[in-house]
């Protein structure tokens, strides 16, 4: 349809140069090869055609409102899985306990958990959102603007420095950087750093995810275990000597027994002081056998004894230890108290508690040592006997 002032109405006809007689009607001109032709058509719209664009339109506003309602609910079921997710992965990040920060490459934080505040020394809830890592790294590690440190237990390369500008600068080669740093705060503490980058060909930017573990306890432990093999190196030295101790007592014994087969060929004296150096003899062999005990080169000895015997056995030892002052005490027990374990493991236990027990008195006093059957509570458990034997060293301190 061509509107009268608009480039393709014709005001003219070749034929006639009038208009036709449709002003009131719908017209279309089209030019072809023999001219301008009209094709008119005469009256207004009528009602049925009317109603089929009115259907048309209808129809076509439905599909459209269908298909918006769609991508509404299409975008509000993505948006409440993306606030899902966001919620769960916050939830992940705050109930982790390491600090966690993740910063650009040149070291300002976009995000940390609330544990970061508690390893940075920052206030609780403090917003980290901005700030520059460089300066709680130096101002919580050891040299923390390298994490670096002279003390530090293992480390790769010297892959955290500050650039010259001041700025935190990460070596790109490697893909994992950790190390163990210490902190400035007195007691110290011991932290494993962790960077790892998180960039890939979707972001614009390379960000890196630090996390701050607390291994202060995992440090002790190896420190104690390295106390523990020196120990264990102690005790194999020791045992070594006790085994070269026990051959010289296994000759001084021999000969004083040989002597003391003699007892016409010595004088009073002499025999007394034989017998002085036997009782020495089997005290040092007694000692020999407790570092054996602690060195563990020799085996557990269980044999059936009397607890009287025992008891009589470490009375000298006791009475040659203790300080001025205390009075030793060991009653006597009944005859029919027979255990079955290791003398020396035994003897060594009994003055052990006895040597606690005079510590607790140090302005003097008495200390008992007494022996009596008892029930066992879990007998019924475990199945053994229902008595046991109990002995008890008891002070006045």
């Amino acid at each position: 349809c061509v509107l009268p002032g608009s480039p393709g109405y014709l005001s003219e006809f070749p034929e006639s140069g009038q208009r036709p007689d449709h002003a009131a009607d719908v017209c279309i001109f089209v030019e072809g090869p023999e001219g301008i032709v009209v094709h008119s058509r005469s009256g207004f719209l009528s009602h049925s055609d009317m109603a089929g664009i009115a259907l048309a339109l209808l129809i076509c506003s439905a599909v459209v409102a269908a298909w918006v309602w769609a991508l509404r609910h299409q975008v509000r079921v993505k948006t409440e899985e993306l606030s899902l997710a966001t919620r769960r992965l916050r939830t992940l990040h705050e109930a982790n306990s390491d600090g966690l920060v993740v910063t650009e490459a040149g070291g300002q934080i976009l995000l940390a958990n609330g544990n970061a505040a508690r390893v940075l020394g920052a206030p609780v809830g403090f917003d980290f959102t901005g700030s520059d890592l460089t300066a709680w790294l130096q101002q919580t590690f050891v040299d923390g603007e390298n994490l670096n440190p002279e003390r530090r237990h293992e480390s790769s390369n010297n892959n955290i420095r500050l650039d010259d500008s001041g700025r935190l600068a990460i070596s790109e080669s490697p893909e994992r950087i950790e190390q163990l740093v210490p902190t400035r705060s007195t007691p110290q503490r011991w932290f494993q750093v962790l960077v790892v980058p998180m960039s890939d060909e979707s972001m614009d930017q390379k960000l890196y995810l630090w996390t701050f573990r607390d291994v202060n306890d995992a440090v002790a432990m190896q420190e104690e275990l390295a106390e523990a093999r020196k120990l264990d190196a102690v005790a194999g030295l020791a045992g070594g000597l006790a085994h070269d101790f026990n051959n010289l007592l296994q000759g001084i014994g021999g000969n004083l027994e040989i002597a003391a087969a003699s007892p016409a060929s010595m004088t009073p004296e002499a025999r007394s002081r034989v017998a002085d150096a036997q009782a020495s003899t089997a005290r040092a062999a007694t000692l020999v056998g407790q570092l054996l005990r602690f060195s563990r080169a020799d085996p557990i000895r269980l044999q059936a004894l009397r607890v009287q015997d025992v008891l009589e056995s470490v009375h000298p030892m006791i009475s040659g230890i203790i300080g001025p002052g205390i009075e030793f005490r060991s009653e006597s027990c009944p005859d029919s108290l027979w255990i079955r374990a290791d003398r020396v493991q035994l003897e060594q236990a009994i003055v052990n508690l006895c040597l606690n027990a005079c510590d607790a008195m140090p302005g003097g006093g008495l200390l008992t040592v007494s022996a009596a059957l008892e029930p066992r509570h879990d007998a019924v458990l475990s199945g053994q006997s229902e008595f046991c034997v109990a002995i008890s060293c008891t002070d006045t301190g």
